[in-house]
């Protein structure tokens, strides 16, 4: 019903999830009223779990003889993977979906701006995601392609593969992955955010915007000599290494989210939303390690409530052979 009235005439999901619910259910009246023994539970609900957990994916699964035009798509990425990793550690490219149809940045392990995700956070998605600035301050700095023709911001071109037959342009105005700023603008809402996202003055090398009040300790200074480094980058941390002219607020171009923290030299600090969408620190004046790491709670209250369940149904199960 639920499928129905949503329009996904193609989608079982939701008569899969009630029907795995009711079998679970029966399973565990049937083992409270000693019907199941317990070994027998566990294996029922163990078969469940995994019914419930593969129909996420099975349903969107290719037919073989149909559906599979993309695999040899996929099976030619190579020399796109050795080019994008020939311009650097930690770059972040631009594809297109007409070249590469599949989910080629999580496919390959390379930063792709412009791919098929499941979610996204609201911080990104109020930056007009496909604007040139936008582009700029994420660090999209190169734009690979066959058929597809980039934007006038990709006006060089510094490499092509004559075999694979694509074309690597090069946008010189992108930031780099990581900076350090001495000068921060408070905005009061997202409107104000966004005219100076689209003013081109506004000089994202050497200054920041933030919602609400700014971070204490910044110096003013020309930041010639800062040398900001990224020495570590996964999906859940990051390690940097600073050197600063004066104290200033370091910038990484990854998403800011609840959850990610922080430390300076092993000490914790506060993680500033930068540009309304991003991540910040401050920092002072010298050599600093800086440390981000991800620590969402909802991981925690989720094993809480996980461990509450179990024990739960141990004291009740030893309640009722009383």
């Amino acid at each position: 019903y639920v499928a129905r009235g949503n329009g996904w005439h193609h989608d079982t999901r939701a008569a899969t999830a009630g029907m795995v619910a009711l079998l679970a259910a029966a399973a565990l009246a049937g083992w409270q009223r000693q019907a199941l023994g317990t070994k027998a539970l566990c294996t029922a609900l163990g078969l469940l779990l995994f019914l419930e957990l593969g129909m996420g994916n099975v349903y969107q699964l290719p037919h073989r003889d149909k559906d599979l035009h993309n695999v040899p798509v996929m099976a030619s990425d190579r020399p796109w993977v050795e080019a994008i990793r020939k311009l650097g550690p930690n770059v972040r490219v631009q594809m297109s979906n007409e070249d590469r149809p599949h989910n080629f940045g999580d496919w390959n392990g390379v930063d792709v701006w412009h791919s098929y995700l499941a979610s996204l956070t609201a911080n990104i998605k109020n930056m007009y995601l496909h604007e040139g600035r936008t582009r700029e301050l994420f660090g999209v700095k190169y734009f690979l392609g066959v058929k597809a023709k980039p934007t006038e911001e990709w006006g060089e071109v510094v490499g092509t593969d004559a075999a694979a037959g694509f074309t690597v342009y090069l946008n010189r105005h992108a930031m780099p992955r990581t900076w350090a700023v001495h000068e921060v603008v408070e905005v009061k809402d997202l409107p104000a955010a966004r005219k100076l996202m689209d003013d081109a003055s506004f000089d994202f090398h050497r200054r920041a915007f933030l919602r609400g009040t700014k971070p204490r300790g910044l110096e003013q200074c020309g930041g010639a000599a800062d040398d900001v480094q990224i020495l570590r980058r996964v999906s859940d941390h990051v390690r940097m290494w600073v050197d600063l002219e004066c104290a200033g607020l370091v910038v990484l171009s990854d998403t800011f989210y609840p959850g990610w923290e922080a430390t300076l030299d092993g000490a914790p600090v506060t993680i500033h939303e930068a540009y309304t969408s991003i991540r910040g620190v401050v920092a002072p004046k010298g050599k600093h390690w800086i440390e981000m790491r991800y620590h969402p709670w909802s991981v925690y209250l989720g094993l809480l409530l996980t461990l509450a369940g179990v024990t739960g149904a141990l004291v009740i199960r030893r309640l009722d052979r009383r």
